[in-house]
């Protein structure tokens, strides 16, 4: 894979995550794919032989932006209370670097997800997800002549999935798209475009099926009424 060896990579890195063509090959980007490798395969195969904390201590190595773990309690019952609002992930679970990944409180990743995080993917909080989600913030060029296999440069899009969503399993998300809060994707979907808050969109690619009525709803479009669905 010969790309360009007069790179810069702090730079080659800055255009990566603006979404900009850059090249994946380079030895920064090389070793930290192999960290995040390493700490997935650590956290799938020894996830079910430790206890809740050490399994969060496993996820923040592949998802350092969790927040650090409260000291632990004498009493294994209020020590694993007091970890109760931190994301719970069912392995396998794989992401290409991890450092641009967020995911908020509360939030269940079935098994099966991969998170492909060229750009950086946001997760908020109390969101569920099936079996098997793949979110995809990397791409690549159309043109073949730019593309050039594992020789050419690459690019994405970030991905931006509000609080409160639920995704069915089997679910594929694109470069690019931001899910509103409270929203549904059925499953088996492809999701191509943004999906507007408390709405239920499903198939490929992903279509409106129909509005979400909630208490919720109501107040969020009450402070957002910019948001507000077409009648």
């Amino acid at each position: 894979m010969p790309q360009p060896t007069d790179i810069d990579t702090q730079d080659n890195l800055k255009k990566m995550l603006a979404g900009e063509l850059y090249y994946a090959f380079l030895p920064n980007l090389l070793d930290e794919r192999k960290k995040a490798s390493i700490a997935c395969a650590k956290f799938n195969r020894l996830h079910h032989e430790v206890g809740r904390r050490d399994q969060l201590e496993m996820i923040r190595e592949m998802v350092p932006s969790i927040a650090e773990l409260p000291a632990k309690l004498d009493d294994p019952a209020e020590d694993e209370a007091q970890l109760s609002a931190f994301p719970w992930i069912e392995p396998p679970f794989r992401v290409d670097y991890g450092s641009h990944v967020e995911i908020g409180d509360n939030t269940f990743i079935n098994f099966g997800m991969v998170v492909l995080d060229t750009c950086h993917v946001k997760i908020g909080s109390r969101v569920l997800f099936g079996p098997n989600v793949h979110l995809y913030a990397a791409s690549h060029p159309l043109d073949p002549a730019i593309r050039k296999g594992l020789d050419g440069p690459e690019n994405g899009k970030p991905i931006t999935i509000e609080d409160d969503c639920w995704f069915g399993g089997n679910v594929t998300v694109c470069p690019g798209v931001t899910i509103g809060r409270g929203a549904t994707i059925a499953a088996g979907s492809v999701v191509t475009k943004n999906v507007a808050p408390f709405t239920v969109v499903g198939g490929n690619p992903a279509k409106h099926l129909k509005d979400i009525e909630s208490p919720w709803a109501d107040e969020y479009f009450k402070t957002h009424p910019e948001k507000k669905r077409k009648a």
